[in-house]
């Protein structure tokens, strides 16, 4: 009830969360309660690793990114857990509070509730569950518990084979749109060539009947052609033989 902040005041704001305790460093399990419960957590969490090593599982410490926690392993899978007591917020009022409570809290203090929830998460299956004091307390569902350890393990098992399988098809199905993409635009891109062809050819189709006409209206204005306009039309439809696309593309053909 001091009405000045404790010297080590930044150790127990960062112990305290939402009116419990919990342990922030490195190798510690994942515990949040009130120190009503504090050590009945922890006496379960001893029950539950002497039986989880019983059965072979080991636990490891993972730090990274995303997680700061310690899991059980068993062939090479991985279950993180957890153990929090709830709590529930109440209004306060702040004139007979210390100065270590109004920093913690404003206008709403976390009230613990006096019962605790285990929480189980494999971390491949992305698959969770939860046990909370009740009809029946967390200690009296300790050998459901283990089992269900066991059994996310061999789940977890079945999912990477699952996965492998998925990849496995995902992979061949990119394989074969990529085939079909690469036929798809292959067979275009021949389409389009052709295209490109057809309309050089109907133009210089074009060009011949122009080159006809117009010879035929010349000698008709003039009876015949001079050196120049044969010359001329010469030069014209000899550059255009060169443009013909049928020559390249009977040649282009025969090679294939």
């Amino acid at each position: 009830m001091s009405k000045k902040l404790p010297s080590d005041y930044p150790y127990i704001v960062k112990s305290i969360y939402r009116g419990r305790f919990v342990c922030r460093n490195a190798n510690c399990f994942h515990v949040t309660a009130s120190k009503v419960l504090i050590n009945r957590a922890l006496r379960f969490l001893d029950s539950l690793a002497k039986e989880l090593e019983n059965r072979k599982f080991k636990f490891q410490f993972i730090q990274d990114d995303l997680r700061n926690i310690i899991v059980a392993i068993k062939d090479n899978e991985q279950i993180s857990f957890h153990i929090s007591e709830g709590y529930k917020y109440h209004p306060i009022n702040n004139e007979h509070r210390s100065e270590l409570d109004k920093l913690l809290y404003r206008d709403k203090e976390p009230i613990p509730t006096g019962k605790l929830t285990f929480f189980v998460y494999a971390l491949e299956t992305k698959i969770s569950k939860s046990w909370s004091d009740g009809v029946r307390l967390i200690e009296d569902e300790l050998p459901n518990i283990i089992n269900t350890f066991d059994s996310l393990i061999l789940m977890q098992k079945q999912r990477k084979v699952e996965n492998a399988i998925k990849a496995e098809q995902r992979k061949e199905f990119t394989r074969i749109f990529r085939e079909n993409e690469s036929k798809y635009y292959l067979e275009k891109s021949i389409y389009d060539i052709a295209m490109q062809e057809s309309q050089s050819f109907v133009t210089l189709r074009n060009l011949e009947t122009y080159l006809n006409y117009l010879e035929a209206q010349y000698l008709k204005e003039y009876g015949c052609l001079n050196n120049a306009t044969l010359s001329w039309l010469s030069t014209v439809r000899k550059f255009a033989e060169t443009q013909n696309p049928i020559n390249k593309r009977i040649q282009k053909l025969n090679t294939l």
